[in-house]
């Protein structure tokens, strides 16, 4: 069997550019895939778009959403697409412990399907509890009871992702409205050169795997005091060009 694989290139706000998906969605389509936030700009769209063209791309082909870095934003609930899911339409959602539960050692996951795809994927082993470690399933449970550590973490995050946007905007460069646990921004050099300059100055690791597009920066430490952050972070990167 045939497949072609097509990338959903972003739009000019570094959103799924979903006019762009409606596109190419035909009669062959099989699966369409979209994360959200995307992934590497950490940029969220609309959410009344995001979710009509889910609901009618949904009725050409299964559609597939990572909200791996969804719970990072504030308002959650509202922007899930499970609300798809409960209402009937061929939508699936991906969620994961790695990220804002902190469980990437421990690495487990989970499906909200409707129930036909669901007891599909159950006889193909999907789901199997003994396929899966013991430890990450006491753990995930643990995780889902500690909603306090969730909100710490979300207005940890938050705050860090304010003083990197005061920062960016001070510099002005360009970078997508983050809704993640990290910020993309253009800074105008190559990605090995900005990483190397950050890592020696202030011990900040950049991510390498999307260099070929546009450098992102993971936020990876928090201080206490907001003015010292400001102006530390704006000497890290002005030292770097």
């Amino acid at each position: 069997m045939h497949f072609t694989l097509w990338h959903l290139v972003p739009n000019a706000q570094y959103q799924n550019d979903l006019p762009a998906l409606a596109g190419q969605v035909n009669q062959r389509t099989r699966a369409i895939y979209l994360v959200n936030p995307h992934n590497p700009t950490g940029a969220v769209n609309d959410d009344e778009e995001f979710k009509r063209s889910l609901h009618k791309n949904s009725q050409n082909a299964i559609a597939i959403v990572d909200e791996a870095y969804l719970e990072y934003t504030a308002d959650f609930s509202v922007r899930s697409a499970v609300s798809l899911v409960r209402g009937g339409a061929n939508v699936m959602v991906f969620r994961t412990f790695d990220k804002i539960h902190g469980l990437a050692g421990l690495p487990i996951g989970y499906v909200l399907a409707p129930r036909t795809l669901a007891e599909a994927l159950r006889k193909q082993g999907a789901g199997n509890a003994e396929s899966l470690g013991r430890l990450n399933i006491v753990a995930a449970s643990a995780a889902l009871r500690d909603t306090a550590q969730v909100e710490r973490t979300r207005k940890t995050v938050a705050r860090e992702r304010t003083i990197w946007l005061t920062v960016l905007h001070n510099l002005k460069l360009q970078y997508a409205e983050p809704n993640a646990n990290f910020v993309f921004f253009n800074a105008g050099m190559p990605q090995p050169k900005l990483a190397a300059a950050m890592l020696s100055r202030a011990g900040y690791l950049t991510d390498e795997e999307w260099s070929f597009v546009l450098p992102h920066l993971l936020l990876s430490r928090a201080d206490s005091d907001r003015g010292s952050m400001i102006s530390g972070r704006s000497s890290t990167l002005c030292g770097t060009w």
